[in-house]
């Protein structure tokens, strides 16, 4: 994903990057050093797994339960994840408590 803007954060499946909040530095660095990244940051495999889940749990697609190592039906008792085949994806309650349910998945 591409963020555009102050404060905005990216990812291309390798690395996280983080712009300047405030508008006038971000505008000064884009101007001297052609980008305004505040922060880079590099993820190792385990991070990039970790990201890839997240971003794939708020998606209709959902993730593959052959993915998920860890016992997920006290989510899906909670109505927080909801297995469609053999994926699963986050209900509207779950996105609520993405973190947790993240969290949990991916520990």
């Amino acid at each position: 994903y591409i963020g555009f803007g102050s404060g905005a954060e990216s990812y291309n499946g390798l690395v996280r990057t983080k712009n300047y909040g405030t508008v006038e530095k971000y505008i000064e660095t884009l101007n001297t050093k052609g980008n305004a990244w505040q922060q880079i940051e590099y993820l190792s495999d385990r991070e990039r797994w970790i990201e890839s889940v997240m971003l794939r749990l708020r998606s209709v697609k959902g993730v593959p339960i052959s993915e998920i190592k860890n016992s997920i039906e006290e989510l899906v008792e909670h109505n927080y994840i909801e297995q469609i085949g053999d994926t699963i994806r986050l209900t509207p309650q779950g996105l609520w408590m993405e973190d947790v349910v993240g969290a949990r998945i991916t520990s």
